[in-house]
């Protein structure tokens, strides 16, 4: 008895309250209550059958199965333990089961629930809408963990936290519809351009899943290329894929040259390649659209900034004219021309500061192919960079040779003779060339 008292300290240790009293517990409570509700109707009297009555049964013995073990791994602190990133993890799964559940909350009453009571029985039709309510009621659940997880302004967040992130979840999901409703009698094999179509859906959704595959691993800094770069350059081509499979696709299904505009009469509900030819259409231009979504969202920022900044310099470009307008031949030296260049020549040496340090702060970003910390390889570069470049601009600075400064700033950096001292593949060729081209700036003003 003593040594059971002795323990509870340490049993309250290794456990996580926060993962039952914070609002994140408390949805996943919800999602485990909702789920298992929901199975023990379904197997109790709703049932189920079909294709369409086991998708829906797996989407929520599944969901509940990971929510129950990613719910014990936080409550334990056993998930420091997994070689995942969890919040990353934790967030993507999050993203899937909520399009799980409404998808499967939306087929399920489609082909199982009838507002009519057969022989007079009702007691089947009540459970299925108990179902139907319950799965409904879950998708808010799921929903509410993305929306607790999700990227603020202000926190470091990983990337599938952020609206990029969950954007890949959807774009995987909806290829995955894409991928049913080809299987479904879709005839995609009649024609070359509509298996080049599916060559396109697979290659994208195989991108995709490589993309969250290695973020939740975190093993995106593993990587030999910028991975942040490399999503932008694949979503570009993404977007560029799927409009082609946007324009081919509707022409060889529903032009009258290789199919028929309308559904025809006699074909069977359920069976009917038309069907699957039109969802497939329809979820090429909701993947179209989310793929630009992807594209864009991190781009409008940059937008803005380069609007209102362009907007600003004019500002001040005409502040600049019309003092000068209103003054009279005996002016001021800061009004001059020659007091205006010492202004930018001042603004360049800060540029010149920033390209300095900029890489010491990498670790401060939340995308995740900045997430490391600088080696030593750096370290001694910016140390090479201070120790003589410094030493020489302040050298021609008080010589008055201001030349030598845009001469020895490139030397060190771009001259075969100092790779061995300064290695530029373990460096930042953007602060570089930054520092060099600021530098030319400087001695030409």
């Amino acid at each position: 008895e003593g040594s059971g008292l002795a323990m509870d300290p340490h049993g309250g240790h290794y456990l996580n309250k926060a993962a039952l009293l914070s609002p994140l517990g408390a949805a996943r409570i919800a999602q485990l209550v909702l789920g298992c509700s929901t199975m023990s109707l379904v197997a109790h009297q709703a049932g189920y059958s079909a294709n369409y009555g086991i998708f829906c049964m797996f989407v929520w013995c599944f969901c509940f199965a990971i929510t129950a073990v990613v719910f014990t791994l936080d409550v334990t602190r056993l998930h420091g333990c997994m070689p995942i990133s969890w919040d990353n993890f934790t967030v993507a799964f999050a993203m899937l089961a909520t399009l799980m559940y409404i998808t499967a909350s939306v087929v399920y009453p489609v082909y199982f629930l009838r507002f009519e009571c057969p022989s007079g029985r009702c007691e089947e039709r009540d459970y299925r809408i108990a179902v139907t309510v319950c799965s409904s009621i879950c998708c808010f659940a799921y929903g509410a963990e993305v929306f607790i997880t999700r990227a603020k302004p202000g926190h470091v967040v990983g990337y599938m936290a952020t609206v990029s992130g969950l954007l890949k979840v959807v774009q995987a999901y909806i290829a995955c519809i894409i991928f049913g409703a080809l299987a479904n009698d879709s005839e995609y094999n009649r024609y070359i351009a509509t298996q080049y179509c599916v060559v396109i859906y697979s290659l994208c959704f195989a991108v995709t899943v490589v993309v969250v595959a290695l973020t939740v691993t975190g093993r995106t800094s593993a990587l030999r290329f910028p991975f942040d770069r490399f999503v932008v350059i694949y979503t570009f081509l993404a977007v560029l894929l799927y409009l082609s499979t946007a324009v081919i696709w509707p022409v060889f299904c529903f032009d009258k040259k290789y199919g028929t505009l309308q559904r025809p009469s006699g074909c069977p509900q359920g069976k009917c390649p038309w069907d699957s030819k039109l969802v497939v259409a329809v979820f090429t231009y909701a993947n179209l659209v989310l793929y630009i979504a992807d594209l864009l969202q991190g781009a409008c920022y940059l937008i803005a900034v380069t609007i209102c900044s362009s907007i600003w310099c004019f500002a001040y470009c005409a502040e600049i004219l019309l003092i000068q307008a209103k003054q009279d031949n005996m002016m001021r030296y800061m009004i001059a021309v020659s007091g205006q260049f010492k202004v930018v020549q001042a603004f360049i040496a800060c540029i010149i500061s920033v390209a300095l340090a900029i890489d010491s702060k990498y670790s401060q970003y939340s995308t995740p192919a900045l997430h490391h910390q600088c080696d030593d390889s750096f370290i001694r570069c910016l140390k090479f960079y201070i120790s003589h470049v410094v030493l020489w601009h302040h050298l021609c600075y008080h010589l008055h040779l201001p030349s030598c400064i845009a001469i020895h700033t490139p030397d060190y950096f771009f001259d075969k003779k100092y790779g061995m001292v300064c290695p530029l593949e373990k460096c930042s060729w953007d602060s570089i060339l930054v520092m060099t081209v600021s530098t030319c700036a400087s001695l030409v003003l």
